[in-house]
């Protein structure tokens, strides 16, 4: 999908779940304010809610999100908007009685919006990570491999030791054919 079509079917999935929220929480909503949509987030996050000092702001990565599903773009966007409404609808509460990011008022509103709750998406996330490879380390675990990011991977080659958590063995490089450690 282009960029612009992702961008275009965000922000319409946007305006449709806070209309459905003013329509499904009534008075609740009735001054909740304008939201600014960003197209600037990178890596691995599809979206990302912040609020707070008057601004209310959705950022998405665009690039992420165009290279998937419609259904992913959809959820993604019913996320975020679910987080800003939560943290509108529950702006009164005392300090002490705090929500959880993906609590029971977050999941609410998902099923309101007829979205599934999950906290994490599940899309191929390979060429939108940072530092690029994973280098593959071994343990003594029946066959278990760890994959080190490139920072990890250059402190264990300088002599930092990493160790696994279950055996708590030191990690070992795997070698490929050529003599280099296996990358992923």
């Amino acid at each position: 999908m282009k960029r612009a079509d992702a961008i275009q079917e965000i922000e319409m999935w946007v305006r449709s779940y806070v209309k459905k929220a003013r329509k499904e929480y009534g008075s609740k909503m009735a001054k909740f304010p304008d939201i600014t949509i960003r197209h600037d987030l990178k890596g691995v996050k599809a979206g990302q809610a912040l609020w707070g000092a008057g601004a209310w702001c959705l950022r998405f990565n665009i690039p992420l999100l165009a290279e998937n599903t419609k259904s992913d773009r959809r959820q993604t966007a019913g996320h975020e908007v679910a987080h800003l409404i939560v943290n509108y609808m529950c702006r009164d509460r005392p300090s002490y009685f705090r929500f959880k990011p993906h609590g029971e008022e977050w999941k609410s509103i998902m099923v309101a919006f007829g979205l599934e709750a999950e906290r994490c998406h599940y899309m191929d996330i390979k060429k939108h990570r940072r530092g690029g490879s994973r280098f593959i380390y071994a343990c003594d675990c029946d066959n278990t491999t760890h994959r080190l990011t490139p920072r990890i991977h250059n402190d264990v080659q300088g002599g930092s030791l990493r160790y696994c958590v279950s055996c708590k063995c030191n990690l070992v490089p795997v070698y490929d054919a050529s003599g280099g450690v296996k990358e992923e």
